[in-house]
């Protein structure tokens, strides 16, 4: 769980940059750095998951903190 902390912490320490550039889109953050940039939701954790398969990643949407909607998933994964 560190290291979704550190993902998170990162997240929010560029969240305004990341809304002003790329408003609406999903970014995947691994290992304190952006991943890649997605139209929706499924598109990037496809993508994080063909590319980084069980190491941990994040997925936020591009947007303002007063936009922001919130969902908790949970893996299987240890």
């Amino acid at each position: 769980m560190e290291h979704l902390e550190r993902e998170i912490a990162f997240f929010k320490t560029k969240q305004s940059e990341l809304a002003r550039d790329h408003h609406g889109k999903f970014v995947v953050i691994h290992a304190e750095s952006m991943a890649g940039f997605y139209g929706s939701d499924l598109e990037a954790y496809t993508e994080a998951r063909k590319k980084m398969g069980t190491k941990t990643f994040l997925i936020r949407q591009c947007v303002r903190p007063e936009e922001e909607i919130h969902h908790t998933f949970h893996s299987r994964f240890a």
